[in-house]
């Protein structure tokens, strides 16, 4: 089942301009290779002392970068190892990261925050991919990342596919549904383990009012100024989302090349083969739309 929100698009041949990094390879007939220098599984990169784990394959651009969901790392997700099988098949770039506070990274994930994240993929984007074009693939929390990126970085980010759409969760469905013990917790210890869905996770204070500054579904619709292409999958039988979430985002988002498909059955880890070919197939119609070139030279295009 496939809601279309004022979708249009364009099918082009993928072209590369001379913004390149230094150590870009260039294959046969044009294509580029991303940069080398960071390739590699399990690299570290510091930012203000702290270690940032990431995975790096170099390929052609738009690099597709991974962000996982919230509490994940990258290495147990299937998800990330069947986006990374699929940009080698293509020979695509591709990054994943371990977000501050999971995974191998350093740092206390109580400490971890919306905008902290935020500004660590960005980090990534500057120094190890050198501000090359990026597709983000995005799970859980990592859109509402990812959009807070989009939003950043609006020249480097060519698309979005994001599954499992939880923006604003904090305060349009955990804070609402805290007991008042869970509130008392929060105020003495800092955090409180809360059930959600069919898991168990950590919710700092911290947290939940950093969130309150990063909201994005508060200005109705076309009030998200994202204007690359994006495509949400949404299970319908996911356990910790409203379908309507979803929903509410495509009307927000500014872009005219915006597709919401629902996917009766799947839920919001969203880790079957038919939910990987999804993903992976929206991402390939992004990269595949993927052009660019200079208007103001006669001809060009």
């Amino acid at each position: 089942m496939s809601a279309f929100v004022n979708s249009t698009s364009f099918f082009g041949r993928r072209a590369c301009t001379s913004r390149r990094a230094t150590r870009s390879q260039r294959r046969p007939g044009g294509s580029v290779v991303c940069s080398v220098e960071w390739a590699g599984k399990n690299r570290t990169i510091e930012i203000d002392g702290i270690p940032l784990s990431f995975d790096y394959v170099p390929g052609q651009y738009p690099v597709v970068m991974y962000l996982p969901p919230f509490f994940y790392a990258k290495d147990p997700l299937a998800k990330a190892n069947s986006l990374k099988a699929f940009c080698e098949r293509r020979g695509q770039g591709f990054i994943s990261q371990d977000y501050y506070g999971t995974g191998r990274s350093g740092g206390d994930f109580e400490d971890g925050t919306i905008s902290l994240w935020t500004d660590h993929a960005i980090e990534i984007l500057e120094r190890v991919l050198r501000n090359q074009k990026v597709v983000l693939v995005t799970s859980g929390v990592g859109l509402w990342i990812g959009v807070q990126v989009a939003l950043r970085r609006k020249t480097q980010v060519v698309g979005i596919v994001g599954m499992s759409v939880d923006p604003d969760f904090t305060e349009e469905l955990i804070v609402p549904s805290f007991s008042d013990e869970q509130k008392s917790a929060l105020e003495k210890d800092g955090v409180v383990e809360i059930v959600w869905g069919y898991k168990t996770y950590p919710i700092s204070k911290k947290f939940i009012e950093n969130a309150k500054t990063q909201l994005i579904l508060q200005g109705g619709p076309d009030s998200i100024g994202v204007e690359c292409p994006v495509r949400l999958l949404q299970g319908m039988a996911d356990e910790e989302i409203p379908d309507e979430l979803a929903l509410r985002l495509a009307s927000s988002l500014q872009s005219k090349d915006v597709r919401l498909t629902y996917i009766k059955g799947s839920n919001h880890n969203m880790e079957t083969e038919s939910d990987f070919k999804l993903m992976c197939d929206n991402t390939e119609q992004i990269l595949d739309q993927f052009f660019e070139f200079d208007l103001r030279t006669p001809g060009s295009g």
